[in-house]
């Protein structure tokens, strides 16, 4: 139950009392009414006459249940209004939020020549002679592969260079990855 809906069920009970002028349910609501929204308001007891006097008649808790049902709409107008201010404040933060959400297509046109180029400009104290040769011919098997259609074979020679490229660093990671991407689109 939320706590509108919460808050509309103790307003109904007090209308009810007030109807029927029943005097034990009306001094048991009010004391029901103080031990559950005593947190939410604290000066709830402060126009309660049992609160501030020691011997009251019925008629006086009925004047109790009276401001109770008051104190509790106000509290009610109170939610709602905190409820549509939230609501507002959320709403704007959404409008001033950049629009982050926009789908980039890009087209990568990477030549096998042209990441064999990178991949040599590496420093040898990078990435050696011989495991350059061992990533330009994988390279290349993935390539022709790709050009083949043969999906399975070009995906396990993919998942070779990662593994690959996964231990040697950024650098052939970076020359060799646009290539890579190109082949897992294809």
């Amino acid at each position: 139950m939320d706590k509108i809906s919460f808050v509309n069920k103790y307003i109904t009970q007090c209308e009810e009392i007030l109807r029927t002028q029943d005097g034990k349910a009306a001094r048991q609501l009010e004391y029901d009414l103080i031990g559950i929204f005593k947190p939410d308001i604290p000066d709830i007891t402060n126009t309660i006459n049992s609160y501030r006097f020691s011997n009251v008649s019925d008629s006086s808790y009925f004047d109790d249940i009276h401001r109770l049902k008051g104190i509790l709409e106000n509290f009610r107008a109170n939610i709602l209004l905190e409820e549509k201010r939230a609501a507002r404040e959320l709403e704007l933060a959404r409008l001033k939020q950049p629009q982050m959400t926009q789908t980039t297509n890009v087209s990568v046109n990477v030549t096998i020549d042209q990441t064999i180029e990178l991949i040599n400009q590496i420093p040898p104290t990078v990435l050696c002679d011989e495991d350059k040769q061992d990533l330009i011919g994988d390279l290349c098997d993935m390539d022709k592969q790709k050009k083949l259609g043969n999906k399975e074979k070009a995906w396990e020679v993919v998942k070779k260079v990662l593994s690959f490229l996964a231990d040697k660093g950024a650098d052939a990671a970076i020359a060799a990855l646009p290539l890579v991407m190109k082949a897992l689109q294809g």
